[in-house]
């Protein structure tokens, strides 16, 4: 089982990495006819965008090898970085050359979403070393996934 397991988890991070040197060309080839002005923009949403997708095949990947022998730090992790995607997209979303999403854009706002994003890193990455590696339920698993969705929505 675990074999078939590591056979998924490499075939998503050869997909991941094609569509990562895919996306890449794609925001290089962008820079070229774009206006002076919004080629830092564009390079800068483009590696934002970068740091949605890891967090978010963090995630996925964690919560794909659940049914396998799943660890409740492990767990904190994906529901972590899950978070971290959430408020990296909602930090992209308040640019403040983009159109105001909720509230006006404003470089405050956007750097609040910037903060959350590394604390909710941060944290979930303390908690995978400091919790004891046991395994855990369905349950936790789900709730602990509910928890990250709705910290990074509260924020």
């Amino acid at each position: 089982m675990t074999n078939r397991a590591e056979h998924h988890a490499l075939n998503t991070l050869k997909i991941a990495v094609v569509l990562l040197l895919l996306f890449l060309a794609s925001a290089y080839a962008l820079t070229w006819y774009a206006p002076p002005f919004l080629e830092v923009t564009i390079i800068h949403v483009g590696l934002d965008l970068i740091r949605v997708v890891v967090a978010a095949m963090v995630a996925s990947l964690i919560w794909a090898l659940r049914r396998g022998r799943t660890t409740l730090n492990s767990m904190v992790l994906g529901a972590g970085f899950l978070a971290v995607s959430f408020t990296s997209l909602l930090q992209i979303l308040s640019n403040p050359e983009f159109p105001p999403l909720f509230t006006p854009n404003t470089t405050l706002k956007q750097a609040f979403f910037w903060l959350s994003s590394g604390l909710f890193a941060m944290v979930s990455l303390l908690a995978y070393f400091l919790l004891p590696a046991r395994r855990t339920r369905r349950r936790i698993a789900t709730a602990s996934v509910t928890v990250a969705t709705l910290l990074s929505f509260l924020v």
